[in-house]
């Protein structure tokens, strides 16, 4: 019994187990999850959006849009913590860009310009319903697969 009055009542909890639980943070049940796919196909200028749950959602859910797809250049990004298309920096979460004196069009005055591409900054700068990222970060983490087939106006075959 004193042995285990030594051992510590706090312990750190392992990183996997953190991403898992932060990710419910934001997507805490099936309905939250298809609300945030659907904000990201809106957020993408979907004007359809179809939705189909396998086995109610157990198995898988899957979104399909007529949205602006995502860059090749960005898809490494799309599932991964603290990346999205909407923000730069902090002040970000306070303007769209458009009432800055110092940003042109497409551009937000809190972007540095040396690593965005051209549609990273149209993206900042458009309303938006959430971070465009978010969900699939949660999703990626809280599932046992993710798959996201996008393909851009410019583009035959979505990868």
């Amino acid at each position: 019994k004193d042995e285990e009055d030594l051992r510590p009542l706090i312990k750190q909890i392992a990183p996997s187990s953190v991403q898992r639980i932060v990710a419910g943070a934001a997507v805490t049940d099936l309905a939250s999850a298809v609300k945030e796919l659907i904000d990201n196909s809106i957020d993408a200028g979907a004007k359809r959006v179809s939705i189909k749950l396998f086995n109610q959602g157990i198995d898988s859910i899957e979104v399909v849009d007529n949205g602006s797809g995502v860059p090749a250049t960005s898809r490494p990004l799309m599932a991964m913590k603290h990346a999205t298309s909407k923000l730069r920096a902090f002040n970000d979460l306070y303007t769209d860009g458009s009432d800055e004196p110092d940003a042109g069009p497409g551009e937000t005055a809190s972007s540095s310009g040396e690593n965005d591409s051209a549609d990273d900054v149209a993206y900042a700068a458009a309303p938006t319903l959430g971070f465009r990222g978010e969900a699939l970060f949660c999703l990626s983490n809280l599932s046992r697969s993710l798959v996201v087939t996008t393909r851009t106006s410019d583009e035959t075959v979505g990868e």
